[in-house]
């Protein structure tokens, strides 16, 4: 996973000066948003990074994390019996362990 923390940050900044706008219909000190901007342009150069390639990461981060909760929640619910262990004793990988427990999840199936 990507590290997001200097990201996040810019953004923060970079959407509280966006809803300060909003609200008030002007910015104040345009220095401070031109500055808040060049800093957001400034890492995303030194990172190489540009605004459409890193919303496709984090939108293919976040759907992966959705599918992990998803195996979570499956596993939390519905094989509280010790049947998960069992199944997944047969299993070596845990790519393995992925597939037994989307198929659980697709068809339903509780445990072993």
């Amino acid at each position: 996973m990507t590290e997001y923390s200097e990201l996040k940050r810019l953004l923060t900044a970079q959407v509280s000066l966006h809803q300060v706008a909003r609200k008030t219909e002007t910015i104040e000190d345009e220095n401070v948003y031109l500055d808040a901007d060049d800093a957001l342009n400034d890492y995303l150069t030194v990172m190489d990074w540009d605004i459409e390639s890193v919303s496709l990461a984090l939108i293919a981060e976040n759907e992966a994390l959705r599918k992990d909760s998803e195996r979570y929640q499956h596993i939390k619910s519905t094989w509280h019996d010790g049947g998960l262990i069992r199944l997944l004793w047969t299993n070596v990988l845990p790519a393995d362990w992925d597939a037994t427990i989307d198929a659980g999840i697709s068809t339903g199936v509780k445990h072993a």
